[in-house]
């Protein structure tokens, strides 16, 4: 098992439970990983969708197909746009630990934005919204076909407006 994650932070953290078997790296998912042949490849919790272009999110199935065995899955787990922003709450206010959390969240250009405002200082990040016929013509762009789409986590059957998550299985052609 291989771990890759852009932030050498993360990396760092998790290399403390590395083993035999497991290990991590600091990689660019866009990139295809060196020397590697994965049966099973695994983008969770809405780690797609941070690039600027349809290209550079087309460049991620690349490198994927690049580094599967023909017979592999590639397992993306995306969040529900439709009913996200349908239950988007604009502001909210939270105090963990006696420090208080001011959050706001938008949608703009194709993208849900949120800032988080921590005593003063501020921390922004901004995802793609992607609906399923965005990763169904990624897929079609790179080699994969859609097999199947999962609602959450209890593998139940997706629907557009009540779903939480899109857990989409691909394959390649």
């Amino acid at each position: 098992v291989v771990g890759i994650d852009l932030s050498p932070n993360s990396i760092e953290y998790a290399r403390k439970f590395e083993h035999i078997g497991l290990n991590f790296q600091v990689h660019d998912m866009r990139e295809p990983l060196e020397g590697e042949k994965f049966d099973y490849v695994f983008n969770l919790f809405t780690s797609f969708g941070y690039f600027s272009s349809d290209e550079e999110d087309k460049a991620v199935f690349k490198s994927v197909l690049d580094v599967m065995r023909r017979d592999g899955l590639l397992v993306i787990d995306y969040m529900n746009c439709e009913k996200a922003i349908h239950g988007l709450k604009s502001e909210e206010s939270l105090v963990i630990d006696d420090v208080r959390f001011d959050i706001a969240r938008w949608v703009e250009n194709g993208k849900i934005h949120k800032k988080i405002s921590v005593q003063e200082q501020q921390f922004k990040e901004e995802v793609k919204v992607l609906d399923l016929e965005h990763f169904r013509e990624y897929a079609k762009a790179t080699g994969f076909t859609l097999d199947e789409v999962y609602g959450n986590y209890q593998l139940q059957r997706f629907q557009n407006t009540d779903s939480d998550r899109m857990i989409m299985i691909f394959r390649p052609k």
